[in-house]
């Protein structure tokens, strides 16, 4: 490829990508798709006021009822206040010039995220490629063909996870490639980062340090560049994690996850992990049955298809939100073998990627089954998603797969699955969603084994276009249904902000309340608690403290049970604030005496677990 065309190539992706950027920001809703967003929020709220604690909390008793942005606050203690939030903690500093903004503002960093790993893809893959072609694929793989573009228009860190991540790889992969062992100290810092905005990753971080010792540039050296460039932020992570949680250690929920993961070998049961890997990779329909009950709270089961379903909508396991990444894996395994269409360089740096991507699914698979909350898809397997892409797109390299065989594909997987939308009934739309994407990934795979025996030109990209168009649809459904969510919350967030002035409280009851109201804390100074999380014991006394800081009491009505409205409301009086579109009550009197013994302790009985935090 010509320096001339590849620079075009570059001006045209950088357009497109302007293009789809100004969209995503011009569409986005001022509203919460999850708790989990609120609970990365207030960090960057406490940091803008120069603390890293919940404003608003400080004066108050201890009470799990204000940790309203908690998804599990009836599994946390509370000692002292103010309280604090338990999301990871580089995620504030970076995102604190965005709170300039407001809510665009935050969710402005993921589109950017968004935006510039598929810059990054095309980048990568033009590094090591003879064809144009082939870097044009992998970013379609990765923003058409993914599942991301419903966090790319979120608060909660995804994109910027994976951004951080596929950056990191980058700078790596330079030292994979001979080059100057500095570029570890770089790649070693953004990963650093990366496990203080996700933990997770630092998994992910230990197995890039392994590529640097299998393959880089004077080895031992670029190793130590690697460690000196993490350091720095995993130790920023372990200080602030000691003047929060009084722990210093940058990653706290490792041992969590490495209890998981040793699980299956302590139990002695071996065939766990490969049920989880069938589960969470191939068709997550055949999940047998929750172990907490909780999870029903977001989780119904269809009988007639056996899809388990959120907010209506199917949870896929990961090839049935993108069933091209089963290709994806399959060359993860042979490049190990003899490839002889695969060079030298890219032959070592899909090694050095399908380390990363097998890795990564192993450590989940043995993790067990831990639910993701709330979501359509796998969104903890979202950083290996633009791996996977850069891996099809080096080792398709050289092939005569015709464009317009591709986008012929494409354009027809796109239609069946929108034709089958509008016409179909919704369980039969439930089951193709879950059993054709299967049946996609198996016939690329084996187009592929037989790519020559048969005309790669025309039959493996017209499978391989079918791939990225049913992973279209199928992400455009899932943006749709999280616009839809998001919608509802800005609409009574609206309601909220004309009804609740600066310097007030609202009493909230479990998930959806709390992630409709806890926006109003970006431009109000409003102390916003969850009576759920004790079924409303500590209401009255936060009460009498509320009203004696001079704020206006409110209570979110709509969605909370009878009795602990009662315990709430206590001996004091109420006055309905709106009707519509949700009960909102306001504190019209407050009796002196009227505090926790006057309400009646019940047990959580319903526990909502909107998502495991990470």
């Amino acid at each position: 490829m010509t320096t001339e065309h590849s620079r075009s190539d570059l001006k045209i992706l950088v357009i497109l990508l302007g293009i789809l950027g100004i969209l995503l920001v011009a569409t986005t809703i001022r509203g919460a798709f999850i708790i989990d967003e609120i609970n990365y929020m207030v960090n960057v709220i406490g940091l803008r006021e120069g603390r890293l604690t919940v404003p608003g909390t400080e004066g108050l008793s201890p009470s799990k009822e204000l940790l309203y942005f908690d998804p599990e606050p009836y599994d946390r203690i509370v000692s002292s206040t103010p309280v604090f939030s338990l999301a990871p903690p580089l995620y504030a500093p970076i995102a604190l010039p965005f709170i300039l903004f407001g809510w665009r503002g935050l969710t402005l960093l993921n589109t950017l995220s968004f935006i510039l790993s598929g810059l990054l893809v095309f980048l990568f893959v033009r590094r090591y490629t003879r064809q144009a072609s082939s870097a044009w694929l992998a970013v379609a793989l990765l923003l058409l063909g993914g599942y991301s573009m419903e966090y790319a228009q979120g608060v909660w860190p995804h994109m910027l996870s994976v951004f951080l991540c596929v950056a990191a790889v980058y700078c790596v992969s330079l030292v994979w490639d001979g080059k100057k062992s500095i570029y570890a100290i770089l790649g070693g810092f953004l990963i650093g980062v990366a496990c203080g905005v996700r933990e997770q990753n630092i998994f992910l971080a230990g197995c890039l340090g392994l590529t640097i010792l299998l393959w880089g540039n004077r080895r031992i050296h670029s190793a130590g560049y690697y460690l000196a460039g993490i350091a720095a932020p995993l130790l920023t992570s372990a200080t602030l994690n000691y003047f929060r949680l009084g722990i210093f250690f940058p990653t706290p929920k490792t041992s969590s996850y490495a209890k998981f993961v040793t699980s299956p070998i302590r139990s002695g049961s071996w065939i766990r992990p490969f049920e989880v890997f069938w589960v969470k990779i191939v068709d997550f329909s055949t999940f047998a049955s929750f172990q907490d009950p909780a999870e029903f709270v977001d989780y119904s089961r269809e009988p007639s298809t056996g899809a388990f379903l959120v907010a209506g909508i199917v949870k896929k396991a990961l090839l049935q939100s993108s069933p091209w990444i089963a290709l994806g894996l399959v060359l993860c395994v042979t490049i190990w073998m003899k490839m002889p269409n695969v060079s030298d360089d890219r032959k070592k740096t899909v090694r050095a990627l399908s380390i990363l991507i097998l890795s990564a699914i192993g450590m989940f698979s043995m993790a067990g089954f831990r639910m993701d909350g709330l979501s359509f898809n796998q969104r903890y397997l979202l950083e290996i998603v633009p791996l996977a892409a850069i891996v099809i797109a080096l080792c398709l390299d050289g092939l005569s797969i015709s464009p317009v065989n591709v986008i012929s594909g494409f354009l027809f997987g796109a239609f069946s699955l929108s034709l089958m939308v509008i016409l179909a009934s919704t369980q039969l739309q439930h089951l193709a969603i879950l059993r054709v994407p299967v049946l996609l990934g198996f016939l690329l795979i084996l187009t592929w084994i037989l790519r020559r025996r048969l005309s790669i030109g025309k039959v493996f990209g017209i499978v391989l276009g079918l791939c990225i168009g049913w992973s279209f649809m199928v992400q455009t459904i899932d943006l749709a249904s999280s616009r839809r969510v998001r919608t509802t919350n800005a609409i009574g967030l609206d309601s909220l902000n004309a009804k609740i002035p600066n310097h007030a409280a609202l009493f909230t009851f479990w998930g959806a309340q709390k992630s409709t109201a806890g926006p109003l804390q970006l431009g109000k100074d409003v102390v916003i608690l969850d009576a759920w999380a004790d079924m409303g014991k500590d209401a009255p006394m936060l009460t009498r403290e509320l009203v004696q800081q001079h704020r206006k009491v409110f209570i979110f009505g709509t969605g909370m049970p009878s009795d602990i409205l009662q315990n709430v409301k206590g001996r004091d009086s109420l006055s309905i604030v709106l009707t519509r579109p949700f009960l909102l009550y306001e504190f019209v009197e407050c009796r002196k005496g009227n505090d926790s013994s006057s309400a009646i302790a019940t047990t959580p009985t319903l526990p909502p677990r909107h998502s495991q935090i990470e």
